[in-house]
């Protein structure tokens, strides 16, 4: 899943936890709300009559099927980051609602402390900048010049150590008033390469041109200015951790156990659908079976989506579901996807998809009660469990008037 996706999700499940009733139980009495937790019917396609959708007891679904053994892996990801912050693999947790909660609120402090801490480096910043601003023109500019240096001279030194390439240790010299112990200054500058040697020469050459105070300014300017970006960084990784835990709250809210962290539902709106996983299907016919999944309804063509990022593993049709797709999800998560009236373009086995990504268009193939998705979730591959807490959590419809 993209960071913005994943920023996003931070607001769904923030609403969802305003409106979502408490299913799950604890040692003390949870209130129960009786409100209707599906989305409202979507009005039918224009080019289609049916006003009703059909009873699924009364017809047919995907039977259970196993989840495809084959030797595909879903490869890792990029770890370039423009923001700084490495995206994190899809992963399967477990949570129970009180652990849940006690985890959303230190979260939710964590992520309070990070926008004040951040806050205040911006008003120092701020300060710095002025203090500068009311020097004279060729001080002003000396001090500036002198900051841009060594934030280059950070810069390289970073980027030397990560290189790992042959290192040696140089000295901004006796009058660096960058308030560094030895230690630290070797520590940073022994990080430095032969070819970065002209960012400490340049910075030698500014510091004998400004005063004491002026070095001190431009040192603290640099210092605050890299602070920040961390700060930014820390912010950013503060607020997925909160979405994460704010995820697994709802879940368990839900009375869900089970939380896939890099979700992404499934079928695009308009839709609705009810907990319907371990109802009874064909009943009393050789093809009878519990229902494995969730049937999500929509509007014959409605875009389906990869639920995890992940590879799919099998492009099949079958009888009772019709055409269908399994994916292997980052997490490990095996998913199904039943009675799509057709693919996504070119979709094929071995294919890497991220979460969001279209695999295919709501149908009603095989032996289907009407225009649906059947979804299963198999974490680790093993047996399905209930998708229904986690649709609820991160179902964007909910977020909607």
């Amino acid at each position: 899943m993209t960071l913005l996706r994943r920023v996003l999700v931070i607001a769904v499940v923030g609403v969802v936890l305003t409106a979502a009733p408490a299913r799950a139980q604890e040692s003390t009495t949870e209130t129960t709300d009786t409100t209707s937790t599906t989305t409202p019917a979507p009005p039918p396609p224009d080019d289609t009559t049916t006003t009703t959708t059909p009873d699924p007891g009364t017809g047919g679904d995907a039977p259970p099927e196993s989840v495809p053994d084959v030797p595909l892996t879903v490869p890792p990801r990029d770890p370039g980051s423009s923001t700084g912050v490495a995206p994190l693999p899809g992963r399967v947790v477990t949570v129970d609602l009180r652990g849940a909660r006690a985890s959303a609120l230190a979260r939710q402090a964590a992520y309070a402390d990070a926008v004040a801490h951040r806050v205040q480096l911006e008003q120092d910043l701020t300060g710095l900048q002025q203090q500068i601003g009311a020097l004279s023109t060729q001080a002003k500019q000396a001090v500036t010049d002198l900051a841009d240096a060594r934030r280059e001279l950070k810069d390289r030194a970073v980027d030397a150590y990560v290189r790992g390439n042959g290192l040696d240790t140089v000295a901004l010299g006796a009058d660096d008033s960058t308030g560094s112990t030895d230690s630290q200054r070797a520590a940073l500058l022994s990080a430095v390469v032969d070819r970065d040697r002209t960012a400490v020469d340049r910075v030698r050459e500014l510091q004998s041109k400004v005063t004491k105070d002026q070095s001190t300014t431009a040192t603290l300017l640099t210092d605050t200015q890299s602070q920040l970006e961390q700060a930014q960084i820390n912010e950013m990784q503060a607020l997925l951790d909160l979405s994460d835990a704010k995820l697994d709250l709802a879940v368990s809210t839900f009375g869900g156990r089970v939380v896939i962290h890099g979700f992404v539902f499934p079928v695009a709106s308009p839709h609705t659908f009810s907990e319907d996983f371990g109802d009874p299907r064909l009943p009393g016919t050789p093809d009878a079976h519990f229902h494995q999944g969730c049937d999500v309804v929509a509007a014959e063509g409605t875009e389906l989506y990869a639920a995890e990022r992940g590879v799919v593993t099998q492009v099949n049709a079958s009888s009772l579901g019709g055409n269908g797709v399994w994916l292997k999800g980052e997490s490990g998560t095996a998913y199904y996807y039943a009675h799509l009236s057709r693919y996504a373009p070119n979709l094929h086995v071995g294919q890497v998809v991220d979460g969001g990504d279209l695999i295919g268009y709501v149908g009603h193939t095989g032996d289907a009660y009407g225009p649906h998705l059947h979804f299963e979730v198999h974490p680790g591959g093993g047996a399905a469990v209930d998708p229904y807490p986690i649709l609820l959590a991160t179902d964007p419809a909910r977020t909607t008037p």
